[in-house]
């Protein structure tokens, strides 16, 4: 159970990652789009906490989210290699009162499994 003084020691972090998500039924943000894969930031005190709330704001906005990945604090991933400059921006104007920050959503269509024969 959390405490209310749980992340007193703690900082709020600017975190980075890569959200795979899939529309819900009735979601047409994506049009036809079986998905798509998503830049976010986000403050929050750990990863988990990244998760966590990454997770809650895609599901507000109707989409499962399949998968999050290459997850770090952005400062870490701006001293390993270059960050594009519009994903900086959006990192940099987070608050405690607007928390999470969406890249362009880049969708993607599956190819079928199996094809369609015999149908005309």
């Amino acid at each position: 159970m959390s405490t209310p003084n749980e992340h007193c020691d703690k900082q709020l972090v600017a975190w980075i990652g890569l959200a795979r998500v899939e529309p819900r039924a009735g979601n047409t943000t994506l049009g036809s789009a079986a998905g798509a894969v998503v830049p976010i930031v986000a403050l929050a005190y750990s990863q988990d906490g990244f998760v966590a709330r990454t997770v809650a704001i895609l599901n507000e906005c109707d989409f499962e989210v399949a998968e999050i990945e290459d997850i770090e604090p952005i400062a870490e991933r701006l001293n390993r290699c270059d960050v594009a400059s519009h994903i900086v921006e959006l990192a940099d104007s987070l608050t405690e009162d607007s928390p999470v920050a969406f890249g362009t959503f880049q969708v993607y269509r599956h190819a079928r499994s199996t094809p369609d024969i015999g149908h005309e």
